[in-house]
């Protein structure tokens, strides 16, 4: 786990199943589940609608305004280049698709999708992405579906129900997922109810991935949240900044590969309340899904 330690609340954000094997990879160590969420998201009802899907609290998993910033993550993960065309991409967390979709779009050579909760599995499965090309389904945590993954190009990260231990989990087993030059982004919504402690969070996590190799800079991207009516019916706004830092770390990051905003830049707007309940508070509270 990342040798820096800071505690602040955060809220976040699988047999294989596919008709592609995940690229081979190298021995990675075992990580720790967390019981918390096998009886909490993991084991609740989602509610799904076009702009969101809900726990049974009301509480939001994902909403349909991230779009923008989801295209915006793949587009990142293309590291310069026009399409992810001859990358391997993995995601850990599939919530609505947006991500997903996004990264179709460009044309990666594999695309394996983990996600964790039943109900978010069902829909993937109605949806068809279960016959989608050179897409791979892992049902399961991440930390259960490790031994199954394999070498990526590029990969993102977005969990619903977990907190800085599991974000910390993952990132120390990034060396052994990522190929050379490969890319890793998240959905950065840590600390969401205060700009000094979101930046805060992103100096902390620029640090914590020097120390694995990773070098990562933050590109300050336009973002428009939901007025009074988008937010009718959900529990707690996890967002209200009008700008967003857009992760981007490079394992042993090429020079052509760098985002151009540094992470002491503050997002505007102003955060009121703690995006979705994620274990301590990265805006989503998201468990593997």
């Amino acid at each position: 786990v990342c040798v820096c330690t800071f505690m602040l609340s955060t809220a976040c954000r699988h047999d294989a199943d596919g008709d592609l094997d995940p690229p081979r990879g190298r021995e990675r160590p075992a990580v720790s589940l967390s019981r918390a969420l096998d009886g909490g998201y993991l084991a609740s009802s989602l509610s799904f609608s076009h702009d969101r899907i809900t726990d049974a609290t009301g509480k939001a998993v994902m909403m349909r305004w991230e779009e923008p910033i989801m295209r915006a993550h793949a587009a990142a993960l293309c590291c310069g280049a026009p399409s992810l065309s001859g990358s391997d991409v993995l995601n850990i967390g599939f919530g609505m698709g947006l991500f997903d979709e996004a990264a179709q779009a460009l044309g990666p050579r594999s695309h394996t999708i983990v996600e964790a909760h039943p109900d978010v599995w069902a829909n993937m499965h109605a949806r068809g992405w279960a016959s989608r090309p050179r897409c791979a389904l892992v049902f399961g945590r991440w930390q259960e579906a490790l031994p199954r993954l394999g070498l990526y190009d590029a990969i993102f990260y977005d969990t619903f129900g977990e907190g800085v231990a599991e974000f910390d989990a993952f990132c120390a087993v990034l060396p052994a997922l990522l190929r050379p030059g490969g890319r890793f982004s998240f959905f950065n919504g840590f600390c969401a109810h205060s700009a000094r402690l979101h930046t805060s969070f992103a100096m902390r996590t620029s640090a914590c991935l020097g120390v694995l190799g990773l070098r990562c800079r933050f590109q300050l991207v336009p973002c428009e949240p939901p007025g009074e009516e988008g937010w009718r019916g959900v529990s707690g706004r996890y967002w209200t900044f009008d700008s967003y830092m857009l992760p981007v770390a490079t394992l042993d990051e090429p020079s052509e590969c760098r985002a151009d905003t540094p992470p002491d830049a503050e997002p505007g707007g102003r955060a009121e309340a703690a995006r979705r309940p994620n274990g301590a508070d990265n805006a989503r509270v998201a468990a593997q899904g």
